[in-house]
């Protein structure tokens, strides 16, 4: 049976320019559980899945009590893309819409979750992405830092 709308949340252990970033800590509470917070919070999905390829993130799952999509290691280097780790995730786990919520994006609410939800199911469109005017790359202490929003496909 195909579940209707699913939130995917992707992480990565190895990023490039940040390491463990989706485990960073912002409050006190790493930026992979806000994510998953926020997206329990919108209360708008059938499902929750974290997605990656490395099982510390299926704990932190596990003790948020959402799913785990453990991903092929190949899909979780600095090669692959957004296209290549959502098609092999749509491989296992059907859907009528797959909504991509990136833990980077720690100023995204709930809120705005539930609005672009609402605006993808009654839009008509395949696909959206959320614009948001900031600016996405820039340092502090002089590292880069990254702010993505949120995708959405059928």
């Amino acid at each position: 049976m195909s579940v209707s709308k699913i939130a995917m949340i992707p992480a990565r252990m190895g990023s490039q320019r940040l390491k463990h970033k989706n485990l960073r800590l912002l409050g006190g509470i790493p930026l992979i559980t806000r994510a998953i917070r926020k997206c329990k919070q919108a209360n708008i999905f059938d499902e929750i899945w974290v997605n990656s390829e490395h099982s510390d993130f299926g704990n932190i799952a596990s003790e948020e009590h959402v799913f785990f999509h453990k991903r092929p290691e190949e899909l979780g280097n600095d090669t692959a893309t957004h296209e290549q780790f959502v098609y092999e995730f749509l491989t296992k786990h059907s859907c009528e819409y797959l909504f991509q919520v990136h833990s980077i994006a720690p100023l995204l609410t709930s809120i705005e979750i539930v609005d672009f939800v609402n605006d993808m199911l009654t839009s008509g469109v395949d696909a959206m992405l959320s614009i948001v005017e900031e600016q996405i790359e820039c340092a502090v202490r002089g590292k880069p830092v990254s702010l993505l929003v949120l995708t959405a496909a059928t």
